[in-house]
Parts: structure tokens; sequence; C-alpha cells
């Protein structure tokens, strides 16, 4: 099919209530709510749109517009036809904005709503500007909503050669065809196709043949003033009485009323009633929303970005919170360090989290071994402690078995690195220690304690691993797929037969360096007699990474893990839906001497990726609890870019205050989107989360590690626009409230900022770091507001990478 204008690779039709929507494979739909709202039923699936929210339709679904007012449009993005050629492949786009607004959705809606202003200009002076914006949505939308399954090789040829028959017919539906003639035509067999084809694409050979074939009828009837007879001979009906009867039944209307209504000649002047109505809706759009007829995003600096929302105060729902559940300790030998000990009572003073994560756990450093004359003598009296302090703390113990090595990596080179272990010991050796370890924990601190803990299995991974500096090498045997497989069979069965209540999993796979290696073994893992009870991730979203970490950069794209859990996680459930998916570590460098580490940037980062995940159902645990653990002979300064969210002298970071913030929200939400999170307590007490995430990747490709400087490199973090949010929060009680606002800046509840002109002589007292320790905290301040009617308005300014959380109270 060819195009003669960027026009001819959109199409928008005004949908009406109890219209019957079936998308085809060869274009991108999309129902949008310029104004008013709509229902879309698809199944047992409700999609309640309200304005600016969109649903993306896919192939093989039947969609109702069960309930519509206002201005509702389908958007058909031409897709197969343009692009098919070039990838050889079918692409399967899903998402939806329905009650969420995360900022992908958001940025969707407004490259719609840009795309339609142009759309129904109709000015060929916006030809440019049209063939812009087309692709651009086509390649947000290939980034962000493209439905990914890692498949296996043999599904995957099973889905290429459908995929080859869908484009035969869609290349050729105009002419007669049979299924006997496209089987031949393909060596396949009759009945293997059409069972093969309705299996992948959802619907009959005959079906989609037909479908086809009415969407080229509805188009050409829109757009050309031929005879019904002759659009219907020309897309592939043979009788004319069978194709009105086909499509009265598709559509509810005669092929001669369609056209009367829809038919618009080419040089039309004036616009029809509906096109105005859907321009006027265009103009009520919020004003963020304005579209640009060039359709470039601009870099510009220092201007005032506004969000605007109304909310219900009583409108609410609940939800599960994700960063509460897991925080990364460390590894076992350094948990014994009196300050470290310490550092975890604050911590679970002020940000509990249910379980900590802990590594090294069987290493040499923790386990004495003593030959007797019946045996070996284990003595976990080093392991005992790590774990007593864990519970002491009211933290469940969360333990990797596996051979996982202590490293610090730095901007050149891996600082620091220790083996797990120098003694080779074969897989049922490995069976009968941690047998017994468990055995020793059962004795020792109860069934029901330990039953409640998680015992995982680190898997080696072969680029980690060559790249550790003064580690001693694995056998190749170790790293392999086959030798993880058999460890994990004979560590998950020796767990069970102490304690079969207990959670074994593992192994803390990579879907960054290591996607395609991770997901082919949980393919073959899964399907094993011996499954894991849950599967662990680390993700670091780094776009570039060589084999000594000496050169890694962040990514650009911003929602690097939210992208990462999305395609990875629903296709893991898909193959098993009861193994719990836990992001172990994440953090967006693998660097333990990056100033940015230091900076405010991570408290609206780590907020960022909480929130914008937790529709995922993860537990989510950030990398690291404590610089202590990144300590090395190069770590002279106060603040050496370390990961933790508190400092090696116990000065809580920025990253730390952004959990005290998340941790003061309550389990009611009423409102999330990006920037903005909204949620409330019993007795009208609400939390207004606010924060000006501004990634640090996307004009720089920002971490080069060993170009970092130090003090110097957040400085730059700084110079980007600012942005005021509005909250308009209605059906408040009249009355008095207490306002309460924390705020974490530069000059508050950042550390770096308040040391970067004195530090630089290392020369720092204890009794001056502990001045800093009790002053460098989140600006607070209080005031009473008076709602006298039902309505409380919330404005702020934030600068960039602030956090702010405003608490209101009502005053009894």
């Amino acid at each position: 099919m060819r195009f003669s204008s960027p026009w001819d690779l959109v199409q928008v039709n005004i949908l009406e209530q109890n219209q019957i929507l079936q998308p085809i494979t060869e274009q991108i739909m999309i129902i949008y709510v310029i104004e008013g709202q709509a229902s879309v039923c698809e199944s047992v699936d409700v999609f309640h749109l309200k304005r600016e929210e969109f649903i993306i339709l896919e192939p093989s679904k039947v969609y109702e517009i069960i309930e519509l007012e206002g201005n509702v449009v389908l958007i058909s993005f031409q897709y197969e036809n343009v692009f098919f050629k070039w990838r050889n492949h079918h692409s399967h786009f899903s998402g939806h904005s329905n009650n969420h607004h995360s900022s992908i959705e958001l940025e969707l809606s407004k490259k719609l709503h840009s795309f339609l202003r142009i759309y129904f200009s109709q000015n060929e002076d916006n030809d440019s500007s049209m063939y812009e914006i087309y692709f651009g949505v086509i390649a947000y939308l290939e980034k962000y909503f493209r439905k990914k399954h890692a498949k296996s090789s043999s599904e995957e040829k099973f889905n290429a050669r459908i995929n080859e028959v869908i484009s035969y017919l869609n290349m050729n539906y105009s002419r007669e065809i049979s299924l006997s003639e496209v089987a031949a035509l393909f060596y396949i067999s009759e009945p293997y196709l059409s069972k093969t084809f309705k299996k992948v694409v959802g619907i009959s050979f005959t079906q989609y043949l037909m479908r086809r074939r009415l969407e080229g009828v509805k188009k050409d009837l829109e757009t050309t003033n031929e005879f019904i007879t002759t659009v219907a001979f020309n897309n592939g009906f043979s009788n004319v009485n069978s194709f009105n009867k086909s499509f009265k039944a598709a559509f509810g209307i005669t092929p001669s009323d369609y056209k009367k209504i829809n038919y618009i000649k080419k040089d039309d002047s004036q616009i029809g009633k509906n096109t105005i109505s859907v321009l006027e809706g265009l103009k009520k759009l919020s004003p963020n929303s304005e579209a640009v007829v060039s359709y470039k995003l601009k870099d510009t600096i220092n201007t005032n970005l506004e969000d605007t929302i109304t909310i219900q105060a009583n409108h609410y729902k609940n939800y599960t919170k994700n960063w509460n559940e897991i925080i990364n300790i460390g590894y076992a030998a350094d948990i014994l360090l009196a300050n470290l000990e310490q550092q975890i009572g604050l911590m679970q003073t002020s940000i509990p989290f249910k379980y900590g994560r802990v590594w090294g756990i069987l290493s040499d450093d923790m386990i004495i071994e003593k030959d007797e004359i019946d045996g070996k003598l284990l003595n976990f009296g080093k392991v005992d402690r790590v774990i007593e302090i864990l519970i002491k703390n009211k933290m469940k113990p969360f333990l990797d078995l596996g051979i996982k090595p202590k490293m610090i990596i730095g901007k050149e080179f891996t600082i620091h690195a220790s083996s797990f272990s120098q003694k080779c010991r074969t897989i049922d050796e490995w069976g009968l220690i941690v047998k017994e370890f468990v055995s020793h924990c059962v004795n020792k601190f109860g069934y029901e304690e330990v039953s409640s803990w998680y015992f995982e299995l680190w898997k080696p991974s072969e680029k980690v691993l060559n790249s550790i500096q003064g580690v001693k090498q694995l056998d190749k045997s170790m790293i392999g797929n086959k030798y993880f497989l058999d460890y994990f069979t004979v560590i998950y069965r020796a767990i069970k037969q102490v304690a079969s209540e207990v959670k074994v999993g593992g192994g803390g796979f990579s879907l960054d360096i290591d996607e395609e290696d991770t997901v082919n073994l949980i393919e073959k893992w899964l399907k094993l007699d011996v499954k894991p009870d849950f599967l662990t991730f680390t993700i670091f979203p780094l776009d570039q990474c060589n084999h000594t970490f000496s050169e890694t950069r962040i990514s650009s794209d911003e929602h690097y893990i939210y992208m990462k859990i999305r395609d990875n996680f629903q296709y893991f459930r898909e193959l098993k839906s009861d193994v719990e998916l836990i992001v172990a570590e994440f953090n967006c460098t693998v660097s333990s001497r990056a100033s940015i580490n230091d900076s405010i940037f991570k408290a609206s980062y780590l907020i960022k990726n909480f929130i914008e995940n937790m529709e995922h159902n993860t537990k989510m645990s950030y990398w690291l609890f404590s610089d202590i653990f990144s300590y090395s002979e190069d770590s002279k300064r106060l603040l050496f870019g370390g990961t933790g969210i508190i400092s090696r002298d116990g000065i809580q970071k920025s990253p730390y205050f952004a959990f005290e913030f998340l941790n003061s929200l309550g389990n009611q939400l009423l409102h999330q989107e990006d920037g903005i999170f909204v949620t409330r307590k019993l007795g009208q007490r609400l939390q207004v989360l606010l924060y000006h995430y501004s990634h640090i990747g996307a004009e720089n490709n920002f971490l080069s590690e060993k170009s970092m400087k130090d003090d110097q490199d957040v400085e730059h973090l700084y110079n980007r626009e600012s942005r005021t949010f509005q909250v308009n929060i209605t059906g408040m009680k009249k009355g008095q409230y207490k306002m309460k606002k924390r705020v974490i800046n530069k000059k508050d509840g950042s550390i770096i900022d308040k040391l970067s002109t004195f530090e630089k002589n290392h020369h720092i007292k204890q009794e001056e770091i502990a001045y800093y320790r009790s002053t460098c905290l989140p600006l607070m301040t209080l005031e009473e507001v008076n709602v006298q009617s039902d309505r409380l308005v919330i404005k702020e300014l934030l600068y960039p990478h602030e956090v702010m959380l405003i608490e209101v109270d009502y005053i009894y």
C-alpha cells in the first residue's frame, strides 16, 4: 500500500455510544477522550476513561462503547504497511491511562492531543509537521507500549510463519483468497494453518479476512465517491447481497447509510458539525496540554512548568506500599561492625523495613570449620550474631546463601573485592552445610520465626565476575546454567527437608547486562520439577557497560526500570503465575564513588521509581543501606560517593529522608500522577507528596564514572526548569487545619551541598560531624489554615530534584 500524503498515514473517527470496535493488526488504534467521558468494555473488563485519557486497542479483541458523553475519537495509525517490510515481524501494542497517570501515559496523551490539533486543521502547510508528529507518536508507542514477549526460539518460528500469512492477507485481501490456496503457498497443511492462525491471532482465518475486507470498504466509503458495488468488488467481495449482510452485521448500518453519514468531499470547505465540536473540545483542554505546531521537545532552561489537578478528598482506593519491604543491608561480615549496628537501629526506628537482605552469610569470613574424627564441625556463631542484630531491630532475615562476593566499584576500576570462599566444595557438600545451617537456625530461633525468612541463591554472572579484580575466578562449570539449576535443586531440597514453609528462590538475575541470558534460564527453570518460590532481579539503568565497569553511562530513558519490570515480569508470571518476583537491587549507578549518590537527585529518583512501579505488585529493594559497605582505603573524605542512604559517620543523606516521606503516607490513595502522590489517613488527615524529578541522562548521557570530578559534578543538576504544582482538594470538612510542610532541597537535607565549600581539607572533627548529623535535615514549617468552603488549594514551586511532603490534619 502506498501513501501519497502524510494524512493517509492516520485516520480519526468520531465515536458513538454502543459502537463495536474490532481492531486490525496493521493499524495502531487508540480511543482518546477529548472532553467528557467514555466507558469501554472488553470481555469482562470495563475502562472508564475521562478527559485526556486513552486506551490502545489490541488486535483479536472486541471492544464496545457502552457509555459516551462528549467528544471521543478513534485514532488509527497505519503501522504494519509502513514498517513491516523493514522489520519482518508483527508488533502488538497495549496500554491505557484509566486510573493511571504516570509520566509515560501523560506524555502520550499530550502527543495525541498535539496530533489531533494538526490533523483537524487539514492544512497542507502542516505536511511536514504531520510527518514529524506521526513518527514521533510511533516511536513513543514502540518504546513504551509495545508488548514484549520473551518467546522461545520454537515459538518465534511458530509465530513468524503466521505473521507471514497475515502480511500476505493484508497485501492481497482485495482479490479472491482461500485457506487452501494460502496453505499451499506457505507449504503447510490446511488444518495446521487453520488451528495455528486462530491460536496466534485470536480469530479464525476466515474472520480475519472478512474483517480486513470490511475495514477496506469502510475507508473507501469515507474517502471515495465510487459506487458501493465497485467498492465491494475492489475489496474482495464477489457477492453484493452477501457483502451487504456482512457489513450490516459488523457495523449495525447498511453500506449506503454509512456512506451518507461519513463521506466528505475532499474539497469541502465546510467542516462538519462533529469536527467543529471536536475542535472546540480541543480548545478546552488544560493549558499544559497545548499543542505545538512544530512538534519538537524544547530543551528550555529555567522556565516554569505548571501542573494543576483537582481531586476529591473522599474518593480513594487502597494500595500496597512497595518501599518498606526490603533494604539491602550488606555483606555479612561487615554487619558485625559496632557502628553499623547502631545505624541499623536508627534506621528501624524512623524508617522500618520488614526484611534486611544480607549476602556472604556462609562465606569463609562467617563460618568456623574444624575437622573432627567423625567429620567436620561447623560453628555458626558469627552468623548467629548477624541474625540476632536483624531480629533485635525487628527485621526479618533475607539471606543469600550463594557465592556472591563483596565488591566495591569505583570510577575506573574495582576498588575492593573479596572471594566468597577459597574452598572447593561439591554441590552435595554445600547441600549438607546448608541443611545443617537451617537446622541450627530452627533450633536457635524457632521454627515459626525461620519459616518467615527468605533464602536466596545467587546466580554467578560471567560478565560480572570477569570484571572483578582480586576475586578467585570460579571454574566455568560453576558459572553455567546447568550447574546453577543442579545447585539450586540440592539447596532447595536441603532447606525444605528442615522447614517446608520457608521461601527458597533466587538468583539475583541482571535485567540490564544479562537480560537475554536471564530470560532463557528462567524459561528452563520454571519447567523443571523443582521450581523457585520467588525470583530476584537486579536493575541498574545502564546504556553502556564495558567488561571492567570503568565506562558506565546512565540510560537516557528515565523509565528504564519501569519498562524492564513491566516487559519481563508480565512474561514470567505467564510462565508461573504464583512465583513471587522481587527487584532485589536497584539504583541509578553501579559506582560507589559517584558524587551524584550524595546529592538531592537521589531523593526524587528513589521516590519516583518506587511510586512509578507500584502497579507491578512487586517488592523493591534499594541498593544500598550504608556507606560503610563501600568504605575502603580511598575513602578519606566524609562523603565519597557511596550508594548508601546514610553516610559512613551516620549522617542521613537525602534518600534517607525520602524514605521518611514515603513512610509518612497514608494507606488510602486519592491521586497519583507524575510528580504528585496524594494519600489520606483516618480522621480528615491528608498527605500530599510532590517531587520534581529531573532526569540526568537525557542531555549528556551523564554518568561516565571516570569523568566525574567530585562536588562540581552536582552543580549542573540544578540548572533545570522549575515546576509549579497546584492541587485543588474538594470535599474538605469545614474548619481549622494544621498544615506541616517538609522539604528536601539544596539548603535543607542535602549534606553534600552543606559541605561543598568546607570539606576539601578533609579535616572534620567528631563534634562537627555530630553538628551536621543533627542539623542537616529537611526544612519543616507549620501553619494553620482555615477551610471555609469545602475546598483547599495547595500551590507550591519546586526546583529541580526537590521533594516536598505536605501533611494536612483537621484540628478537632
